[in-house]
């Protein structure tokens, strides 16, 4: 079984999809594998999108990189006595479960279970998306209120800058094919 194969069997199929391909399939109308590959060029994106997104992540990039020289954010974070180190080590500890569970979704799963379809996620670990976000939200507010003695009101700007920076650098992370 190929890992195309493999993957394609994980896919959820919404009810209308599955009576359609029924009724294609009843009237001779059409091949599974015809609906299979209609099915697969919808999910492929232009390069000008691709193109897009990358862009618009490296704006991110560089503008979290710029708010950290602006405002010494790493070398505050780790030598001001001002923030709750107790919270920050709980962030950090969340942000680390975070990108660990990141590395297992686009790492482990292609490579080594030979899940190329992210769409098999939601069937092979259906709860690591959801743990992903709820715990994504949990330590942001917890880094926000570690942070909110040393920069009051606009902690939450500074630290969601650095998040969302250190998130979209995902997107040139090399995988197999699913960007």
């Amino acid at each position: 079984m190929s890992t195309s194969a493999a993957s394609a069997s994980y896919r959820r199929v919404p009810q209308n999809e599955q009576q359609a391909a029924a009724a294609a399939a009843s009237s001779g109308g059409g091949s599974s594998e015809s609906s299979a590959s209609n099915n697969s060029n919808v999910s492929q994106r232009s390069r000008g999108e691709r193109l897009q997104d990358k862009c618009t992540a490296a704006i991110w990039i560089v503008g979290a990189y710029m708010i950290s020289q602006w405002t010494n954010f790493y070398t505050v974070l780790r030598n001001s006595d001002e923030v709750n180190r107790t919270l920050l080590n709980i962030s950090f500890v969340g942000f680390v479960i975070v990108i660990t569970l990141l590395l297992y979704l686009m790492i482990y799963l292609p490579k080594v279970k030979g899940l190329t379809d992210p769409t098999a996620w939601g069937v092979y670990c259906p709860n690591t998306v959801p743990v992903m976000g709820v715990t994504t939200v949990v330590s942001f507010l917890i880094l926000i209120r570690a942070l909110w003695p040393l920069w009051g009101f606009v902690a939450p700007f500074y630290a969601g800058s650095q998040v969302m920076g250190w998130l979209m650098a995902t997107h040139f992370i090399p995988t197999s094919g699913l960007c």
